[in-house]
């Protein structure tokens, strides 16, 4: 798709200054700049006007509660004018959501190609699998090396699985297309060689998953295939506070503390 293209470029262009560095580094700047823009983007697609004045009426009746607190039916109708403020002010922001949820999609989901696995070293060795759609298609299915890749050990083929292996030694650093045959069919998937940040798409899937066609740049396999799947095993990035996936608890974490302080700042609803 057009959008997560750009998306993708612009994130290859600021973040090339940072991708011999830590992970966080280039992911700091992003989650800093995501937060303001859609407090930004909050503040242009909401009547602020119409919001400040629920707030006050929440605020007036969180006042009342502690006036009140002794006579339980002046309590109860307080608390239904709470719940129906309440739901006011998400009405009153459900248009901002809807356009902020498109941006974020784009930027995750970019984020995670970059983020959730560490490039393959060189020197390192790997692992490579393909599934295939049938137990007959499994058993022709053979994997040709680009120079600057070697065999480790030939194909591991696991019929209950219809998955078959191969582990591969990386020479030096490059993008090397893999390339699958199953008779007279071929296709081709990437694999990233580097010491250095970059997207990286493990999985090479067919055309009927959905996430896949919105990742285009992973490549994409025929719907008729005889593969199913190809896979690349990249090293997994660190966690955050030993959380998994460390990247996106940190994004919506620095995101979500840039965006309250301009908030505030601003003064916004």
């Amino acid at each position: 798709m057009m959008m997560f293209n750009m998306v993708s470029k612009f994130f290859d262009f600021v973040l090339s200054p940072f991708a011999e560095m830590s992970p966080y580094a280039g992911l700091s700047l992003i989650s800093v700049v995501t937060g303001v823009v859609m407090v930004f983007l909050y503040s242009w697609t909401t009547d602020q006007k119409k919001l400040k004045e629920i707030r006050d009426k929440i605020k007036i009746h969180f006042l009342e509660v502690r006036l009140f607190k002794e006579d339980m039916a002046e309590m109860f109708t307080i608390q239904r004018e709470i719940i129906k403020e309440n739901l006011n002010y998400l009405r009153y922001t459900f248009k901002s959501a809807v356009v902020l949820i498109l941006p974020i999609l784009f930027i995750v989901i970019d984020l995670n190609a970059r983020y959730s696995f560490y490039p393959i070293r060189p020197g390192d060795s790997f692992v490579v699998a393909a599934v295939a759609q049938d137990q007959n298609s499994l058993a022709r299915i053979e994997l040709i090396l680009p120079q600057g890749l070697s065999m480790d050990v030939s194909s591991m083929r696991i019929p209950e699985e219809k998955r078959v292996s191969w582990q591969i030694h990386a020479g030096s650093s490059g993008i090397y297309n893999l390339i699958f045959h199953q008779g007279e069919k071929q296709y081709m998937h990437n694999a990233v060689i580097s010491s250095r940040i970059q997207r990286i798409y493990p999985d090479m899937k067919t055309e009927k998953e959905w996430i896949s066609r919105l990742t285009s740049n992973a490549g994409l396999l025929p719907s008729d295939s005889p593969i199913q799947m190809i896979h690349i095993e990249y090293p997994k990035q660190e966690s955050f506070l030993g959380l998994q996936p460390g990247w996106l608890y940190f994004f919506f974490l620095i995101s979500m503390i840039a965006g309250l302080a301009v908030k505030k700042m601003m003064n916004l609803a």
